[in-house]
């Protein structure tokens, strides 16, 4: 019977070896990576300052009706 430790260790080595080949063969490199983190906190920025300036800036839609685009005859 095989000990604990045994068994423990090829567990861990096989999850090393499944993990460290994903990483070694896949086409994503650390400036993919930076590059995305960089992108992600943009969008991020763009999206608190969007929020920030429509909340400033008047909505004219809901003061005005809009105007119908078949409007109805009326006899």
């Amino acid at each position: 019977m095989l000990s604990k430790s045994i068994v423990r260790r090829t567990k861990f080595a096989l999850m090393a070896a499944v993990l460290g080949g994903g990483t070694l063969f896949s086409s994503c490199g650390i400036n993919d990576i930076q590059d995305n983190l960089i992108a992600g906190a943009l969008a991020g920025v763009k999206g608190a300052a969007t929020n920030w300036v429509d909340g400033l800036l008047i909505d004219f839609n809901e003061f005005v009706e809009a105007i119908p685009d078949n409007p109805v005859d009326t006899p």
